[in-house]
C-alpha cells in the first residue's frame, strides 16, 4: 500500500520534471537552431547539439505522453504513441553521442585510443545483436520495448563515457554541461533496468521506487543542463 501511494506521488513530480525538460529543450531549439537547420550536415559539432536536445525533448516527452495515457485511461495500453517519443528520443540521442565519440577521438585522440574506440564499438554492436537474438526467442513479456530501452540506455551510457575520457578538453572548449547529460544517462539507465525488472515481477516495491527517483533525477538533470545552455546563450548574446 506505501509502495503504491508512494507511485501515485512520484508519477505528476515525474511528468512535471519531463515538462520542465521538454519546454526547456523546445525553446533551446528554437533559440539556438531556428535559423541554422540549412547547416545540420555541414558541421558535426553543430549537428551533435542539435540531436542532443532533440532526442533529449522526444524523450521527454515520451513521459508526458505516458502520464497522461495513465491519468485518462482506464487500462492504459501496454503500447502507446509514448512509446514512439521514447523510441525516437533514445535512437536520436544515441546518434548525438556516437557522432560525439567520432568527433572527439577524430580530433583530439590518438590512434591507439581511436582502435580501442573501434574494437570497443564492434563488440558492444555485436553483443547488442546477439541479446536482442536471446530476447526474440525467449520474449515472454507483453510489453517487449522494456528490452529495447533497456539495450538502448546501455548504450548511451556507454558511449557518453566519452563525455568523461575528454572532459579536460570540453572544459576548454566551454562545454562542461555536458557532464550534466552524463549523470542523466546514469539517471536513465538506472530508471530503465529498473523498469524491465519491475515488468517482469508484475510488482512494483523498492525497485518501482528507485526507478522512479532515476527518471525524476534524468528528467530533472536534462532539464538543468538546458536551462545551462540557454543562459549561456543569452548571456553571450547580451555580452557580444
Amino acid at each position: 500500500m506505501v509502495m503504491e501511494n508512494f507511485e501515485q506521488l512520484i508519477s505528476p513530480v515525474i511528468a512535471f520534471s519531463a515538462l520542465i525538460a521538454a519546454l526547456a529543450g523546445i525553446v533551446l531549439i528554437n533559440s539556438l537552431f531556428k535559423d541554422k537547420i540549412k547547416d545540420l550536415f555541414d558541421d558535426s559539432n553543430y549537428f551533435f547539439f542539435f540531436f542532443l536536445c532533440a532526442g533529449y525533448t522526444l524523450y521527454a516527452l515520451g513521459e508526458i505522453s505516458w502520464y497522461l495515457i495513465s491519468i485518462t485511461s482506464v487500462q492504459p495500453q501496454a503500447n502507446s504513441i509514448s512509446d514512439i517519443y521514447w523510441s525516437m528520443g533514445e535512437m536520436i540521442i544515441l546518434t548525438a553521442f556516437l557522432v560525439f565519440a567520432f568527433t572527439m577521438h577524430k580530433r583530439y585522440g590518438e590512434s591507439q585510443h581511436r582502435k580501442s574506440w573501434i574494437i570497443l564499438a564492434a563488440s558492444i554492436g555485436f553483443a547488442t545483436i546477439m541479446y536482442l537474438f536471446f530476447v526474440n526467442q525467449n520474449a515472454t513479456l507483453p510489453y517487449p520495448f522494456g528490452y529495447f530501452y533497456l539495450v538502448m540506455s546501455s548504450l548511451i551510457m556507454i558511449i557518453s563515457i566519452n563525455i568523461i575520457l575528454f572532459r579536460q578538453k570540453i572544459v576548454q572548449l566551454g562545454q562542461s554541461f555536458l557532464v550534466i547529460f552524463f549523470l542523466a544517462n546514469i539517471g536513465m539507465l538506472i530508471g530503465d533496468a529498473l523498469f524491465l525488472y519491475i515488468n517482469t515481477t508484475g510488482t512494483y516495491g523498492i525497485a518501482g521506487v528507485f526507478s522512479g527517483i532515476a527518471y525524476l533525477g534524468a528528467y530533472a538533470l536534462s532539464a538543468l543542463a538546458f536551462v545551462v545552455i540557454i543562459i549561456r546563450f543569452y548571456m553571450k548574446g547580451a555580452y557580444s
